[in-house]
């Protein structure tokens, strides 16, 4: 999978967003309270999937996610698309 075939689900670990605030651990931006959720961070975790990603659920268990993706098929007069998921597990 190239760079240009992948696209990224965020996930954020609120439990360590609210520690962060009650600890200090934020900048004030125009009033408001920002923790750093770029990619590396300790609040947010990054899982590549497939380019344009069409869905995403949370099992009611709030430990696992699916994505669902699609990928193009390049030969002619096949199926415009592949139906493919992948499964995460959030710990």
């Amino acid at each position: 999978m190239t760079a240009s075939e992948q696209d990224w689900v965020v996930i954020f670990n609120i439990k360590r967003i609210e520690d962060a605030i009650k600890t200090g651990d934020y900048k004030v931006i125009d009033g408001v309270k920002v923790v750093d959720g770029r990619h590396g961070a300790k609040y947010t975790r990054y899982v590549p999937v497939s380019n344009n990603p069409h869905g995403c659920n949370t099992a009611p268990d709030v430990a696992n996610i699916v994505s669902i993706g699609r990928q193009r098929c390049d030969r002619v007069g096949a199926a415009s698309a592949i139906s493919r998921g992948a499964h995460y597990r959030v710990s």
